[in-house]
Order: structure tokens, then C-alpha cells, then sequence
């Protein structure tokens, strides 16, 4: 090997080895400039000649990763407005680009559609939901410098009734603004003189699917209040009636044990004795005020206190709709 050859050849092994590793590969826009050299004798004379030099200048590659972050399903409640799931959006290309956002809650396989309510951008990069937060604006996506990366929040209602452990998917897909398509898929250049890009290895769309749980046993209370005055009218005055109704939902498919409604008797009003309820589909049946075997019961809560504290200790009910109810006269 000629010193030219080996000076060369040293040169290059000094560059490749300060050049630091970037996860997005060499920068969109790089000019690469490469010159041949040839060394000989002739006639007894060292000789040298070099060519004219080559240039390349790297394509703008458009290239992403995203990922559910959340380890397992997240649990939610039927009829919860807003059950959050986390994703983390990278920039794997090696330039700036914008990704447009989409959220598809209905998929085959899942047990129920999930119900789209919003969709976040996390504003300070603690990969945590807070207020400062800004809501995704299709009309301006987000930009991603080469390398950057971006959690996402996607927000969904439960649907209601459920039944106990039942799952939903909601999937979320980003797309580069500037084009997608096969791997290798080119695009001109969008100004004159400037970079062209190519389509990396993940088509510059990509999606994740994230999945909510439902409750094992969903539990529903209404409660509603009627008034009865003395002059028989509904006029909330002292003297007058409140008859406090509680309904109560399971939802299935397993029943719920244990379960105790309990409700303290509100100020400026006494309990009315012998009024507690309880109306199931076998119909309606009176309980006792006392603690004893029946299903209704009035205690006082802390002892000596004087404040009433009304309780159902329902025990096991299969999934349907239970009411209870009692009343109570203002002072």
C-alpha cells in the first residue's frame, strides 16, 4: 500500500471513529463527499492523480415508533367519562417532522367499543397528565425534531352496563405529514433546491393499541328525594315529609357480596321510625329499625353523638336493580 493509500485510509478510520452514534442515523441535508487516488510510477517517477470528486446529499427519512406505555389494561368503570390511556410517540427519522394523530375505538376481538372523548399532548415531557397540558389540534400537529420523542394521552368513556371484566381497545395512530407509504417510497423535494425524503422501515405510519378493563363488580347508585308538606303539596317547609329513594344497579355477571348502602340522616331533620324499604322484583317488604337479621337498620354513629346513620346491608345480590328508601321530617 502506497503512504498516500495508508494516510487515507488512517484519515478515514480517525473520522468514523469521532463521528458520534445517532439513533436516527447521519442528519437529513449531510452532503457526503467522496475522491478517489491513485498512486504509480512511471518512467522512475512516483506518480499521483486524484478524481474529481462524488457528492451525495442524505435524503430526509421519514421513520417512527410509537408505544403504549401503561403495563396492563387500565381499569375503568361503567359510565366513567374519562379513563386515560398513556402512549410515547419517537422521531426515528433524521429530520424534523409533524405526525397527525388518529384514535379508532372500534376493533374486532374487544368486548366493548370504548366512547372518544379527548386527546392530550404532554406539554413538559414528565410522561404524567397535569393541567398545562394542551389538547390535540389536528390543524396544527405536532412537530418532532430527529431523536425527540412525545407521550400522548388519549382519553375514552366506558359504556355502561358492562359486565365484570370485560375489555375494550382504543388504537391510536401516527402518520408523518409529509407522506407514508412502502418502505423506501421517495418524495421529491417540497421547495426548490431543498432535501427529498424517503419512507424508513416503518412505512412512516405507525399504530398501538391500549386496552381498558371493567370493574369486576360495577355498582350503581341513584338516589332521588320527594317532599310531602302538610298541606298535601311539596312544599320543603318544617313539618314536612322527605321520602329519600336509593336505587341500586349490579351489573353482571357474578353477583356482589357484602354489600351495605348506608346514608346519615341530613341536619335539620329526624329519621321517621318504621319507614325503611326495600323493593326488589319479588316486590316491596318493610324492615326494622333495629340491628337484628332483616336487611334495614338505624344507628347511632359515633355512639352518644345523637346523628343517625341509616344502613341496608344488602349482603349477596345478583345482578339487577334494587331500591331502597326512608324518610325523614324537617325540623
Amino acid at each position: 500500500m502506497s503512504r498516500l493509500a495508508a494516510a487515507f485510509v488512517a484519515c478515514l478510520a480517525v473520522i468514523l471513529a469521532a463521528a458520534p452514534a445517532r439513533a436516527a442515523g447521519t442528519p437529513a441535508g449531510t452532503v457526503i463527499t467522496n475522491e478517489a487516488a491513485v498512486s504509480y510510477q512511471l518512467n522512475g517517477a512516483q506518480v499521483e492523480r486524484h478524481s474529481n470528486p462524488a457528492y451525495l446529499t442524505i435524503d430526509k427519512k421519514r421513520d417512527l415508533m410509537l408505544t403504549w406505555e401503561d403495563t396492563t389494561c387500565v381499569a375503568g368503570e361503567p359510565g366513567e367519562p374519562q379513563a386515560m390511556l398513556t402512549y410515547r410517540l419517537t422521531n426515528t427519522g433524521n429530520s424534523g417532522e409533524a405526525f397527525t394523530l388518529i384514535v379508532t375505538n372500534t376493533l374486532p376481538g374487544d368486548q366493548f367499543d370504548p366512547l372518544r372523548s379527548s386527546l392530550y399532548l404532554d406539554s413538559n415531557g414528565n410522561g404524567s397528565f397535569d393541567a398545562q397540558d394542551r389538547p390535540y389540534d389536528p390543524a396544527t400537529p405536532p412537530s418532532l425534531s430527529a431523536d425527540a420523542a412525545l407521550f400522548i394521552f388519549v382519553f375514552n368513556g366506558i359504556p355502561a352496563p358492562l359486565a365484570g371484566g370485560a375489555s375494550g381497545s382504543s388504537r391510536l395512530t401516527a402518520t408523518a405529514a409529509t407522506g407514508s407509504g412502502s418502505p423506501g417510497t421517495s418524495f421529491p423535494p417540497q421547495t426548490p433546491g431543498g432535501t427529498g425524503a424517503v419512507v424508513g422501515p416503518s412505512g412512516a405510519q405507525v399504530s398501538a393499541e391500549g386496552c381498558y378493563q371493567a370493574g369486576e363488580m360495577p355498582v350503581a347508585l341513584v338516589k332521588s328525594a320527594t317532599v310531602s308538606d302538610p298541606h298535601g303539596g311539596s312544599a320543603p317547609m318544617a313539618g314536612a315529609t322527605i321520602t329519600y329513594r336509593i336505587d341500586v344497579r349490579v351489573d353482571g355477571p357474578d353477583p356482589a357480596r357484602d354489600l351495605v348502602v348506608s346514608d346519615a340522616v341530613p341536619d335539620h331533620t329526624a329519621y321517621l321510625p318504621g319507614s325503611l324499604r326495600l323493593a326488589t322484583g319479588a316486590g316491596t317488604q318493610p324492615l326494622t329499625d333495629a340491628v337484628d337479621n332483616d336487611r334495614g337498620q338505624v344507628i347511632e354513629t359515633p355512639q352518644g353523638s345523637g346523628q343517625s346513620v341509616i344502613e341496608f346491608p344488602l349482603g349477596t345480590l345478583i345482578p339487577g336493580n334494587y331500591v331502597v328508601t326512608f324518610q325523614v321530617t324537617i325540623l
